[in-house]
């Protein structure tokens, strides 16, 4: 049984979750940084990100035009979102 409950917490809120059963739990934590401007513009981990998608963009566009151009674009368009 697969059951997906998101769950908030404000920040500084400690919390505990348990599972009944044998089943396997996983959990991701998302936290989000509420930065100066000043401190957000400088922050190399904030820019890596963006340098990251401009560096992978000639490779996702030659991609692309080798699935436009194949004569199978359905497979090769969803081995590309597979990728993604």
């Amino acid at each position: 049984m697969y059951l997906e409950s998101p769950l908030w917490f404000p920040a500084g809120w400690w919390h505990e979750v348990s599972s009944l059963g044998t089943d396997a739990v996983c959990s991701v934590n998302r936290f989000w940084n509420v930065l100066p401007l000043s401190r957000a513009l400088t922050n190399w981990s904030k820019w890596r990100v963006h340098l990251g998608f401009v560096m992978a963009m000639p490779h996702l566009l030659g991609n692309l035009a080798g699935a436009i151009a194949s004569t199978d674009r359905e497979q090769s368009f969803r081995k590309i979102m597979q990728r993604m």
